[in-house]
Protein backbone atom coordinates (compact mmCIF):
# COMPACT_ATOMS: atom_id res chain seq x y z
CA UNK A 1 0.00 0.00 0.00
CA UNK A 2 2.87 2.38 0.72
CA UNK A 3 4.32 1.87 -2.76
CA UNK A 4 0.90 2.49 -4.31
CA UNK A 5 0.51 5.68 -2.28
CA UNK A 6 3.93 6.92 -3.46
CA UNK A 7 3.06 6.16 -7.09
CA UNK A 8 -0.24 8.04 -6.81
CA UNK A 9 1.48 11.03 -5.16
CA UNK A 10 4.17 11.02 -7.87
CA UNK A 11 1.68 10.98 -10.74
CA UNK A 12 -0.70 13.55 -9.27
CA UNK A 13 2.07 15.94 -8.19
CA UNK A 14 3.92 15.68 -11.51
CA UNK A 15 0.73 16.41 -13.47
CA UNK A 16 -0.09 19.35 -11.20
CA UNK A 17 3.45 20.66 -11.64
CA UNK A 18 3.05 20.40 -15.39
CA UNK A 19 0.27 22.99 -15.30
CA UNK A 20 2.09 26.30 -15.84
CA UNK A 21 0.34 29.45 -14.66
CA UNK A 22 2.01 31.77 -17.16
CA UNK A 23 1.17 29.56 -20.12
CA UNK A 24 -2.39 29.03 -18.91
CA UNK A 25 -2.96 32.77 -18.45
CA UNK A 26 -1.38 33.74 -21.78
CA UNK A 27 -3.51 31.17 -23.61
CA UNK A 28 -6.70 31.95 -21.74
CA UNK A 29 -6.58 35.74 -21.86
CA UNK A 30 -4.45 36.58 -24.88
CA UNK A 31 -4.80 33.37 -26.95
CA UNK A 32 -1.01 33.34 -27.10
CA UNK A 33 2.03 31.56 -25.64
CA UNK A 34 4.31 33.52 -23.32
CA UNK A 35 7.24 31.35 -24.39
CA UNK A 36 7.24 33.10 -27.76
CA UNK A 37 8.30 36.43 -26.25
CA UNK A 38 10.91 38.13 -24.09
CA UNK A 39 13.17 35.63 -22.37
CA UNK A 40 10.94 32.78 -23.64
CA UNK A 41 10.61 31.75 -20.01
CA UNK A 42 7.19 30.65 -18.81
CA UNK A 43 7.43 32.60 -15.57
CA UNK A 44 5.60 35.37 -13.78
CA UNK A 45 8.09 38.16 -14.46
CA UNK A 46 8.33 37.51 -18.19
CA UNK A 47 4.54 37.34 -18.29
CA UNK A 48 4.27 40.72 -16.53
CA UNK A 49 6.85 42.32 -18.80
CA UNK A 50 5.04 41.19 -21.94
CA UNK A 51 1.38 41.46 -20.95
CA UNK A 52 1.32 43.77 -17.92
CA UNK A 53 -0.84 43.36 -14.82
CA UNK A 54 -3.74 41.72 -16.59
CA UNK A 55 -3.55 38.00 -15.95
CA UNK A 56 -0.95 38.11 -13.16
CA UNK A 57 -3.56 37.02 -10.62
CA UNK A 58 -4.25 33.92 -12.71
CA UNK A 59 -0.54 33.07 -12.90
CA UNK A 60 -0.18 33.34 -9.13
CA UNK A 61 -3.41 31.46 -8.43
CA UNK A 62 -2.42 28.54 -10.66
CA UNK A 63 1.15 28.20 -9.36
CA UNK A 64 0.28 28.65 -5.69
CA UNK A 65 -2.80 26.49 -6.05
CA UNK A 66 -1.01 23.58 -7.71
CA UNK A 67 1.70 23.67 -5.05
CA UNK A 68 -0.80 23.66 -2.19
CA UNK A 69 -2.82 20.83 -3.73
CA UNK A 70 0.23 18.64 -4.37
CA UNK A 71 1.73 19.09 -0.91
CA UNK A 72 -1.52 18.67 0.99
CA UNK A 73 -2.25 15.56 -1.07
CA UNK A 74 1.18 14.13 -0.29
CA UNK A 75 0.77 14.90 3.40
CA UNK A 76 -2.70 13.37 3.44
CA UNK A 77 -1.79 10.06 1.79
CA UNK A 78 1.44 9.42 3.66
CA UNK A 79 -0.18 10.65 6.85
CA UNK A 80 -1.81 7.22 7.00
CA UNK A 81 1.71 5.79 7.30
CA UNK A 82 2.82 8.39 9.91
CA UNK A 83 5.05 10.03 7.30
CA UNK A 84 3.25 13.26 6.43
CA UNK A 85 6.49 15.26 6.17
CA UNK A 86 7.97 12.72 3.78
CA UNK A 87 4.76 12.86 1.74
CA UNK A 88 4.96 16.64 1.47
CA UNK A 89 8.59 16.65 0.37
CA UNK A 90 8.11 13.77 -2.05
CA UNK A 91 5.16 15.62 -3.56
CA UNK A 92 7.35 18.72 -3.81
CA UNK A 93 10.01 16.74 -5.68
CA UNK A 94 7.50 15.43 -8.21
CA UNK A 95 5.90 18.87 -8.49
CA UNK A 96 9.27 20.47 -9.29
CA UNK A 97 9.95 17.80 -11.91
CA UNK A 98 6.61 18.59 -13.51
CA UNK A 99 7.33 22.31 -13.43
CA UNK A 100 10.73 21.79 -15.05
CA UNK A 101 9.64 19.17 -17.57
CA UNK A 102 5.88 19.66 -18.13
CA UNK A 103 4.25 16.87 -20.11
CA UNK A 104 1.55 19.27 -21.32
CA UNK A 105 4.02 21.75 -22.87
CA UNK A 106 6.63 19.68 -24.74
CA UNK A 107 8.67 19.28 -21.51
CA UNK A 108 9.74 22.95 -21.77
CA UNK A 109 9.32 24.36 -18.29
CA UNK A 110 10.95 26.65 -15.79
CA UNK A 111 13.82 26.28 -13.37
CA UNK A 112 11.71 25.34 -10.39
CA UNK A 113 12.79 28.13 -8.03
CA UNK A 114 9.42 29.79 -7.56
CA UNK A 115 7.60 26.48 -7.38
CA UNK A 116 9.98 25.11 -4.75
CA UNK A 117 10.03 28.42 -2.88
CA UNK A 118 6.26 28.46 -2.48
CA UNK A 119 6.37 24.85 -1.31
CA UNK A 120 8.77 25.69 1.54
CA UNK A 121 6.07 27.58 3.41
CA UNK A 122 3.60 24.72 3.03
CA UNK A 123 6.18 22.22 4.29
CA UNK A 124 7.25 24.26 7.33
CA UNK A 125 6.89 28.02 7.75
CA UNK A 126 10.18 28.11 9.67
CA UNK A 127 11.96 26.55 6.72
CA UNK A 128 10.32 29.06 4.41
CA UNK A 129 11.43 31.99 6.54
CA UNK A 130 15.02 30.69 6.82
CA UNK A 131 15.35 30.23 3.06
CA UNK A 132 13.67 33.56 2.33
CA UNK A 133 16.11 35.40 4.61
CA UNK A 134 19.07 33.66 2.97
CA UNK A 135 17.76 34.31 -0.54
CA UNK A 136 17.09 38.01 0.05
CA UNK A 137 20.33 38.45 2.00
CA UNK A 138 22.50 37.06 -0.80
CA UNK A 139 20.77 39.21 -3.40
CA UNK A 140 21.18 42.29 -1.20
CA UNK A 141 24.89 41.54 -0.71
CA UNK A 142 25.82 40.52 -4.26
CA UNK A 143 22.92 41.62 -6.50
CA UNK A 144 23.03 38.20 -8.18
CA UNK A 145 19.54 36.67 -8.20
CA UNK A 146 20.86 33.42 -9.66
CA UNK A 147 23.45 33.13 -6.88
CA UNK A 148 20.72 33.63 -4.31
CA UNK A 149 18.69 30.84 -5.93
CA UNK A 150 21.65 28.45 -6.13
CA UNK A 151 22.88 29.00 -2.56
CA UNK A 152 19.36 28.82 -1.13
CA UNK A 153 18.75 25.57 -3.00
CA UNK A 154 22.00 24.19 -1.59
CA UNK A 155 20.90 25.24 1.91
CA UNK A 156 17.52 23.51 1.54
CA UNK A 157 18.63 20.04 2.79
CA UNK A 158 20.43 21.59 5.76
CA UNK A 159 17.37 23.69 6.51
CA UNK A 160 15.25 20.53 6.58
CA UNK A 161 17.62 19.04 9.16
CA UNK A 162 17.70 22.23 11.23
CA UNK A 163 13.90 22.24 11.38
CA UNK A 164 14.05 18.60 12.53
CA UNK A 165 12.35 16.79 9.67
CA UNK A 166 14.80 13.88 9.60
CA UNK A 167 17.39 12.45 7.25
CA UNK A 168 14.91 10.92 4.79
CA UNK A 169 13.28 14.30 4.26
CA UNK A 170 16.72 15.86 3.95
CA UNK A 171 17.59 13.30 1.28
CA UNK A 172 14.54 14.24 -0.76
CA UNK A 173 15.38 17.92 -0.27
CA UNK A 174 18.89 17.20 -1.55
CA UNK A 175 17.50 15.76 -4.78
CA UNK A 176 15.32 18.85 -5.27
CA UNK A 177 18.34 21.08 -4.62
CA UNK A 178 20.47 19.20 -7.14
CA UNK A 179 17.75 19.53 -9.78
CA UNK A 180 17.43 23.28 -9.25
CA UNK A 181 21.18 23.84 -9.24
CA UNK A 182 21.59 21.72 -12.38
CA UNK A 183 18.93 23.84 -14.11
CA UNK A 184 21.10 26.87 -13.34
CA UNK A 185 24.24 25.51 -15.00
CA UNK A 186 24.32 28.36 -17.53
CA UNK A 187 24.05 30.89 -14.72
CA UNK A 188 26.86 29.13 -12.86
CA UNK A 189 29.13 29.34 -15.91
CA UNK A 190 28.36 33.04 -16.27
CA UNK A 191 29.06 33.61 -12.58
CA UNK A 192 32.43 31.89 -12.89
CA UNK A 193 33.25 34.06 -15.92
CA UNK A 194 31.98 37.20 -14.11
CA UNK A 195 29.46 37.67 -16.91
CA UNK A 196 26.26 37.17 -14.95
CA UNK A 197 23.90 40.16 -14.92
CA UNK A 198 23.45 41.88 -11.58
CA UNK A 199 20.14 43.02 -10.22
CA UNK A 200 19.61 46.71 -10.88
CA UNK A 201 16.98 48.49 -8.81
CA UNK A 202 14.62 50.06 -11.28
CA UNK A 203 10.95 50.22 -12.05
CA UNK A 204 10.87 46.97 -14.05
CA UNK A 205 13.00 44.14 -12.66
CA UNK A 206 11.52 41.43 -14.85
CA UNK A 207 14.51 41.06 -17.18
CA UNK A 208 16.75 40.20 -14.21
CA UNK A 209 14.44 37.69 -12.58
CA UNK A 210 13.65 35.92 -15.86
CA UNK A 211 17.16 34.48 -15.95
CA UNK A 212 16.60 32.41 -12.84
CA UNK A 213 12.83 31.83 -12.63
Amino acid sequence: MLVLALVVIAVVSYLLGSVNGAIVASNLIFHDDIRNYGSHNAGLTNFYRIYGVKGVAIVLAVDIGKTALALFFGKFLLGFFDAADVGALFADLCLVLGHMFPVFYQFRGGKGVMCAGIALFFIDWRLGVLCAILFVGIIAATRYVSLGSIVTAAFFPLGVILTRHGLLCAGIALIIAVLIIAKHWENILRLLRHEESKLVIKKDLSDKFDETF
